[in-house]
């Protein structure tokens, strides 16, 4: 009997490993998809949303349609997010000079960008140590134009401007 050429012996061996690791491969990206299809299904949800009775805001900028008038009352807001930024839930309107108050729960600094909408760079940029409150006034803002809050992940807080 004739002995295989080592052309033939190389071939018949990368054949054999590439389909062994083939179905590693395979099976192991089936478990993870399973894994991670079923998290996405648990955590993804809308703005306005519920799940398990708890109802989900501030994923998306909040509407044009939905605004607060700062002379008729103040915006009050909280959030908590390990890695999703947040918005507020309704614009504001109605005041050039603004007031905050900020609690940080969280152990990090937080970022918070006010916007007028349907501009791409943030009006000011507000930041809260770990664990603090801020508080302070934002000037310079149109009384007649919206305005949202964004605030960067990871967050954990509350507070209202008037």
């Amino acid at each position: 009997m004739k002995k295989p050429s080592k052309i033939a012996v190389l071939s018949m061996a990368t054949a054999i490993l590439l389909n062994v690791s083939s179905i590693g491969v395979y099976a192991d990206s089936q478990k993870n998809l399973d894994v991670n299809s079923s998290i996405m299904q648990d955590t993804i949800l809308e703005s306005g949303e519920t799940y398990d009775g708890i109802e989900v805001y501030g994923l998306d900028k909040p509407s044009t349609s939905s605004f607060q008038n700062l002379n008729n009352g103040s915006l009050s807001f909280s959030g908590k997010a390990e890695a999703s930024t947040l918005y507020s839930n309704k614009h504001f309107k109605g005041k050039s000079t603004i007031n905050y108050t900020i609690k940080n729960y969280g152990s990090k600094r937080l970022v918070v960008k006010i916007y007028k909408s349907g501009s791409l760079f943030a009006t000011e940029t507000l930041y809260v140590n770990a664990n603090s409150s801020a508080t302070g006034k934002v000037t310079g803002l149109d009384s007649s134009s919206l305005y949202y809050l964004k605030f960067e992940a990871p967050s954990n807080f509350s507070g209202t401007i008037s």
